[in-house]
């Protein structure tokens, strides 16, 4: 070995970049592999190929840097809303979504530590579509902004659902843990503590996630429980024995459920059953000239039934029902068309003995003027503005006609004026005084139309009898415009025989 040594370092010293071959024994490092100068090569075993991979991995002072240039801008953005504690909730979790994105693309580079995600498993259908990799982070925002601001609970239809301890919990430590995040992030903190704190959030993150989620689908079910137990109710009153009893559990829940999710309509929790056992008797013993009641009887049932076909096909598609009732639109639009049904069988079918006949009396008056006038029905089947002018003075004309006056001296102000425009329909005609109520009346004499003196004076008296009409018909339709309407759709539906032309959709 003493000649050898000179010669190999006269080489190296040469300029020889190679430098001599090491000498490999079964994969291990020779004595003389070690010895060997800077500028060498060593051979790589599976050990140090393994030691040098493991290092390439960790990021370095220039990842971080660039993990800080990538978030900040959406930090900036969003932390100064976080700070308020009042902001928009929509608008929040866009912003907070496009930062936690970012904040998980980086994560996933820089191969941080993941929190398990197995419980995502036990999510139901609705809640698993949130998460399209069900074990990977998927951030969401509305979970963060809920973390914020729903510390104690939440409202749901109008009740306050306290959330358990170990939620509350969870969510101050999530929003600690988040704090601490963004502050070293701001910051541009090294990789040794920007990293640990990342794993620490994506922790806490997950406990809160799994405990937050499970409070929301509790309530879902419970919601969507009651949903189900009412269609179980009509089920058993239109199929079962116990009618009586399943009416009444089944109107009771329905009241329930109008007062937190009809947003459309009134919300009203007050109807009761007495109704459609009224309409029910009304069908079984409805004379020949009670058609007008017969028709009112016939709309409330037909109503319920709707509400009750409605509810057998949801049940089975109760996955889709918000639980936020009150943004079902289906569901909305066929209770809207219950409280109205009920509140016109009410009205109609469960008044007094004077309320039903001055009802009976407008809608054959109606129908006889429509009979006469097939313009009138044409515009009441368009829905046409002149309808609303002509079908309140028919009413009114009939009400001074008539023994039966409690459909419009209701709603009639100044009684004195029906005397008299009582007098002036006598001496104008009844045939001319419901053309003028239908058609209305021109001023003739100054238009130039009428030159003798006998067709002046009648022209004059046909003016002033209409003016008086149409002073009297604005006057009843202002005093209590929500109940006018209300009886007026009663008696132009009734007597055109439009109750339920237009089938509601089968919508959640």
């Amino acid at each position: 070995l003493k000649p050898v040594f000179p010669t190999m370092f006269a080489l190296t010293s040469a300029g020889d970049s190679r430098g001599p071959r090491p000498s490999v024994r079964r994969g291990r490092l020779s004595s003389l592999d070690v010895c060997q100068p800077s500028g060498t090569c060593i051979p790589q075993t599976r050990r140090v190929r393994s030691v040098r991979a493991r290092l390439s991995r960790r990021p370095t002072e220039t990842e971080t840097e660039r993990l800080s240039r990538d978030v900040v801008e959406l930090a900036t953005e969003a932390l100064p809303q976080w700070d308020l504690g009042i902001f928009d909730v929509q608008a929040s979790c866009e912003i907070f979504t496009d930062l936690l994105v970012a904040l998980d693309r980086e994560q996933t580079r820089l191969k941080v530590k993941q929190a398990c995600r197995k419980y995502r498993a036990g999510f139901s259908v609705n809640y698993s579509a949130l998460f399209p990799d069900r074990f990977g982070r998927n951030y969401r925002g509305e979970i963060l902004v809920g973390a914020q601001q729903a510390h104690e609970g939440m409202s749901l239809n109008g009740t306050f659902e306290p959330f358990h301890t170990e939620t509350i919990v969870a969510g101050h430590r999530l929003v600690q843990a988040w704090q601490q995040c963004m502050t070293v992030v701001m910051e541009g903190r090294p990789w040794s503590v920007v990293g640990p704190e990342l794993a620490s959030f994506d922790y806490f993150w997950a406990e809160y996630e799994r405990r937050y989620l499970s409070e929301l689908m509790k309530m879902e079910e419970r919601v969507r429980s009651f949903v189900r137990s009412i269609g179980d109710a009509l089920q058993s009153y239109f199929v079962g024995g116990q009618r009586l009893a399943s009416l009444e559990l089944a109107v009771s829940m329905i009241n329930e459920l109008n007062s937190m999710a009809n947003a459309n309509g009134k919300g009203r929790d007050d109807m009761n059953s007495s109704v459609i056992v009224r309409a029910e008797h009304v069908l079984q013993s409805c004379q020949e000239e009670d058609k007008s009641v017969h028709a009112v009887a016939q709309h409330v049932l037909t109503a319920f039934r709707k509400l009750w076909e409605y509810f057998q096909w949801l049940c089975p598609r109760i996955e889709r029902l918000n639980t936020m009732l009150a943004r079902n639109a289906g569901l909305c639009e066929h209770l809207t068309a219950w409280e109205d049904a009920w509140a016109i069988g009410r009205d109609f079918l469960c008044g007094t003995q004077e309320e039903r006949a001055a009802f009976v009396a407008d809608v054959s008056a109606l129908r006889e003027a429509t009979a006469r006038h097939s313009q009138l029905l044409a515009w009441i089947e368009d829905s046409d503005v002149q309808a609303l002018l002509a079908v309140p003075r028919l009413l009114v004309l009939r009400a001074v006609k008539s023994e039966e006056q409690g459909s419009v001296m209701r709603f009639a102000e100044d009684k004195t004026q029906l005397d008299a425009l009582r007098r002036a329909a006598s001496v104008v005609g009844d045939v001319a005084m419901v053309e003028a109520a239908v058609f209305g009346v021109e001023d003739e004499v100054r238009c130039g139309r009428v030159k003798s003196p006998v067709q002046v004076v009648k022209s004059m008296r046909r003016l002033d009898a209409f003016r008086l009409l149409e002073s009297i018909s604005l006057q009843v339709q202002r005093s209590n415009a929500q109940d006018w309407n209300h009886y007026l759709q009663a008696v132009v539906h009734t007597a055109a025989g439009s109750w339920d032309q237009a089938p509601l959709q089968q919508r959640v």
